[in-house]
């Protein structure tokens, strides 16, 4: 059904439907009241055996009014015993559908892998010949589509939309990032199966830092998809002294007050927020950043585009990757962390990242990184799952339908990721492309989050809160600024890495992280 919330722990380890944490939740309620009156029962009783009310004729048998009493106190403890035993299966309900998932999830990908290695084995040759022959056969076809389109049979774009929103598509986007590295070593020769072994160990953000290398390679030949350089920012709004206008704000409530102060992603817009809270003499930053707002792979001006994307994603690999990426090379973080620099943060300071989709990305990375104090981080519609961000409490908002989200790949398994997944239409395939991607729905399933009685949510509601809580318990208001970033022209491209930005309080050293 539509608009459920399903929580999971642990890159998936455990989920549930949000309706049965809630169903849970009241008959562990009712155990414990149960429990509470059988003891008052006991009490009861115990004084009617002091005040001799025992001793009268019948006062125990199961008419009088002492026998009555232990009747219900034995009814108590019967109810609050199966109210008890309801509750744990539910719960193991829960763990059930979870093993499920994974298992379901593991087949796909295994089977992505195999496909990707026997198509490499195949050869470029047999892949060329094979692509013309499919051409040549579905050219009848594609016509015969167009011409129905234009008659008025049938509506291609309805079709690719419910494409688009099919769960075997969306698992297939999300099986293809994982898969490269199998079909390249298939196509190199290499025997079936050790590449699904080496290839296991090489995921999305693996075969990103592939590709980045690629471009990196062919830079020099006047490449500029998705090469990076140097990032700028500056205040979306001044005041009249020139200075970055500060704007007061109360402290966010919930996951859906988060969502709410999210950018949204558009030309000239600034992309990122940040909001100060002195909290009992210490700083304490929220940066908001928004989703990406250029989709060409060319580098360009917008640093929040599709390099960033795949620099972001390729910053998740792990340290033996074919091929490393320089540390902090998403044009998207940097903006970040120059932002939180001009917001006044400093080596210490508490900062909570949150972010939608390409702000996702950094989010995660920010959590991922060892030089900012990110005691938890909220994304929403981020392509970022197989990021590692180990304990550190990250609540993952995705819905099911969404093509982008699944471009980060099979999620990890961290300990502190804890996911929150809705599906926001009946009817997917009715909605237009990518409506499953909206920052106005996540908006809205973050709002349904806030009443979510699954205990993992509750957690994170209360960290959302104690972040602005002062120890009085007094909710601090926080100071707003808008930063516009930019990247630098292509002729003046500097070396990407820490050296490519003024040194920073909240970037680290050469090989931190």
């Amino acid at each position: 059904m539509a608009d459920d919330l399903i929580v999971s722990s642990g890159g998936g380890t455990r989920v549930a439907v949000d309706e049965l944490f809630a169903e849970a939740a009241l008959l562990g309620a009712a155990s414990a009241s149960c429990h509470d009156w059988e003891g008052r029962v006991r009490v009861a009783l115990v004084e009617l055996q002091h005040a001799g009310v025992g001793d009268g004729a019948g006062s125990w048998g199961r008419s009088g009014p002492a026998g009555s009493l232990a009747h219900a106190r034995m009814l108590l403890r019967d109810a609050a015993d199966h109210a008890e035993r309801l509750r744990r299966a539910l719960e193991e309900s829960a763990e059930r559908y979870g093993a499920t998932e994974r298992q379901v999830a593991m087949m796909w990908d295994l089977g992505l892998r195999l496909g990707a290695a026997h198509a490499g084995a195949v050869g470029l040759p047999l892949l060329a010949a094979g692509a013309i022959v499919g051409a040549v056969a579905l050219a009848p076809a594609a016509a015969a589509a167009w011409a129905g389109d234009a008659l008025g049979w049938w509506s291609l774009e309805a079709g690719a939309r419910r494409v688009l929103a099919d769960p075997a598509f969306v698992r297939l986007v999300r099986g293809a990032g994982e898969s490269l590295d199998e079909g390249l070593l298939g196509l190199a020769g290499v025997p079936l199966p050790l590449a699904l072994l080496l290839g296991a160990r090489q995921g999305a953000p693996e075969n990103a830092a592939t590709l980045v290398g690629l471009a990196s390679a062919l830079g020099v030949l006047g490449n500029r998809a998705f090469v990076e350089g140097p990032v700028t920012v500056k205040p979306g709004r001044t005041d009249a002294a020139g200075a970055p206008a500060v704007v007061r704000v109360p402290p966010p409530a919930g996951v859906g007050e988060l969502a709410r102060r999210v950018p949204s992603p558009e030309h000239g817009d600034p992309q990122v927020r940040v909001e100060r809270y002195d909290v009992d003499k210490e700083r304490r930053f929220v940066v908001y950043i928004a989703g990406t707002v250029e989709w060409s792979p060319i580098a360009g001006p917008e640093p929040v585009d599709l390099t960033s994307d795949v620099h972001g994603v390729a910053d998740d690999a792990e340290p033996n990757a074919i091929v490393d990426v320089p540390e902090l090379s998403a044009g998207a973080e940097r903006a970040a962390r120059l932002a939180l620099e001009q917001a006044g943060a400093r080596p210490g300071d508490p900062v909570l990242p949150v972010g939608y989709s390409a702000g996702g990305i950094v989010a995660t990375d920010l959590a991922r990184a060892d030089d900012v104090d990110v005691p938890f981080a909220v994304t929403f519609g981020a392509p970022s799952a197989a990021a590692d961000t180990g304990h550190v409490p990250v609540l993952a908002v995705g819905h099911e339908g969404d093509v982008v989200l699944a471009t980060g790949g099979a999620a990890h398994d961290a300990p502190g990721l804890v996911s929150v997944t809705r599906r926001p239409f009946d009817d997917p395939g009715g909605e237009k492309p990518f409506a499953a991607h909206s920052l106005a729905i996540y908006r809205e399933t973050a709002a349904r989050i806030d009443h979510s009685e699954a205990p993992q949510v509750l957690e994170f509601e209360e960290r959302i809160r104690a972040f602005t809580t002062d120890s009085s318990g007094d909710r601090v208001p926080g100071e707003r600024t808008e930063w516009i970033a930019t990247r630098e022209p292509a002729g003046e491209r500097a070396p990407v890495g820490p050296s490519a930005v003024s040194p920073s309080p909240v970037s680290p050293s050469p090989g931190a992280r």
